[in-house]
């Protein structure tokens, strides 16, 4: 009969095999995404983003201070089957407690996806201010100023958040706010005479899916019901593809890709392209590049549009429909191509979660000149003044302390020959920028910021312009 010590001496050297298989299958594990490196990488992402570099040892002759910071970034973009885990761990999370292990992926009712940077407009959290809202007003009556000026139309659209359209497709502990940014917007511009087309009204009443399952974009069908919109708006005559032919398509969507690129359920749209006779004039890889140009030898005018990545469903309905037309996703906008391209329209595309960017930067066009101001009061420091050359221009930038919502901001030029200049700016967030030729600013020209608060003007800041004041940036603009 075996010793009660021998059996206890057993049953432990098994406990210390299963101990030692378990912990290695789990170093195993855990160093596959690392050896598998040897031979598998990721090299794109399903994320829509540059994937990080790898390192460099060295940065301008000294070893580089952020290289472990930035040896993980690129581990975390590159480790071997990272798409396959991605899908795996994503999956296991859906089936199990019905939600998205991707950050910036929100899982709603009947698997429908949200994309999560627009939850804080779905929520009325970090709304716009006043202040915002102003800003954006004025921007874009400066931009209307300088297209009217021309004889151009212009016209500006914001395309709603798919949570805005179905907000009834988001899971219920997310609670949608009653005062949405952008119904605040479109009523503003609309008070300022500033001609906005409402996309959110009509998306809303339409009892169609106008919008993708899995996709933060809206369909085919989505866009046509927004271009009609628009060309309706214009007073512009167009077809209206209501009896035009479609064929299905499968659509692969950008939310899916983010949470199982390795297990895609492609959706259905229709296709009106087989009606379309335009001509693109650019050599282009898809509707997602930033410069597009279209022509169409049967149709009148021309258009100029500003637009975002909901521009890429929306940009065919209207090349087909114009002359020539012109689609950009460049930034900043630049208004000085109007001289050049001579539109009949142009048209300010974006986004809901991005519509803060009518407030975030300058354009690049010639501003206006204004009334100088008579004796403003003395300077009050109150200011950051920083002047950059950029290609030919010198972008005027700054913040103001204890900015109001009602103040307004306009750049002071007095030049060596005693002559003095005005101009407004933008407004950006709690600052602003402006955009002048440099040859219109020789050296020795003082550049004085007011503020008028309450009617009364103030210089808040002033510089006198020489090469020890300037900034010399490469950037492209």
């Amino acid at each position: 009969m075996k010793k009660v010590s021998d059996i206890k001496a057993k049953r432990k050297k098994r406990r210390k095999i299963v101990y030692r298989l378990f912990n290695g299958l789990i170093i195993a594990t855990l160093l596959v995404p690392t050896l598998g490196l040897a031979v598998h990488s990721e090299t794109s992402s399903s994320e829509k983003r540059d994937l990080a570099s790898f390192p460099s040892l060295f940065i301008d002759g000294g070893l580089n201070a952020d290289l472990l910071s930035e040896m993980g970034a690129w581990y975390d973009d590159h480790f071997a089957f990272r798409s396959w885990l991605i899908s795996a761990y994503a999956g296991l999370e859906q089936s199990i407690f019905k939600e998205s292990s991707i950050r910036n992926v929100i899982t709603g009712n009947d698997d429908w996806l949200f994309y999560r940077e627009t939850l804080d407009q779905y929520l009325g959290e970090n709304a716009l201010s006043d202040r915002q809202i102003q800003n954006i007003v004025h921007n874009l009556g400066l931009y209307q100023y300088a297209l009217n000026s021309k004889g151009i139309a212009m016209r500006v659209t914001i395309v709603p958040n798919k949570n805005t359209v179905y907000p009834e497709q988001m899971k219920s502990r997310y609670l949608q706010t009653e005062t949405k940014d952008l119904d605040r917007v479109g009523a503003a511009l609309s008070q300022a005479g500033i001609p906005y087309t409402d996309l959110k009204t009509p998306l809303v009443q339409d009892e169609r899916t106008l919008y993708y399952q899995r996709d933060s974009h809206w369909t085919n069908e989505g866009a046509l019901l927004a271009y009609n919109a628009l060309m309706d708006q214009m007073g512009i005559a167009h077809n209206n593809y209501d009896q035009a032919p479609t064929q299905v398509i499968e659509h692969i969507s950008d939310l899916d890709e983010m949470l199982n690129p390795k297990n895609l359920t492609p959706e259905t749209d229709q296709d009106y392209s087989a009606n379309f006779t335009y001509t693109v004039q650019n050599e282009i890889q898809d509707y997602m590049d930033s410069w597009i140009e279209t022509r169409n030898e049967n149709k009148p005018g021309t258009l100029f549009m500003f637009r975002d990545s909901f521009g890429e469903a929306l940009a065919p309905y209207l090349a087909d429909n114009f002359g020539q037309a012109y689609f950009s996703r460049l930034e900043p906008y630049n208004l000085i191509q109007m001289d050049t391209l001579h539109p009949d329209v142009v048209v300010f595309e974006r986004a809901e979660r991005r519509m803060g960017g009518f407030q975030e930067q300058a354009a690049i066009m010639n501003m206006p000149v204004v009334a100088n101001f008579e004796a403003p009061v003395e300077l009050q420091n109150d200011s950051s003044l920083n002047v950059e050359a950029q290609n030919g221009w010198y972008l005027i930038s700054g913040k103001i302390k204890d900015l109001h919502t009602d103040d307004q901001i306009y750049l002071q030029v007095d030049l060596p020959d005693q002559s003095r200049f005005t101009y407004p700016v933008f407004y950006v967030n709690d600052g602003y920028q402006v955009y002048l030729p440099q040859n219109r600013l020789p050296e020795s020209s003082t550049l004085s910021i007011i503020r008028v608060q309450d009617g009364a003007p103030a210089i808040v800041d002033q510089l006198v312009l020489d090469g020890s004041a300037i900034e010399n940036s490469s950037s492209q603009k």
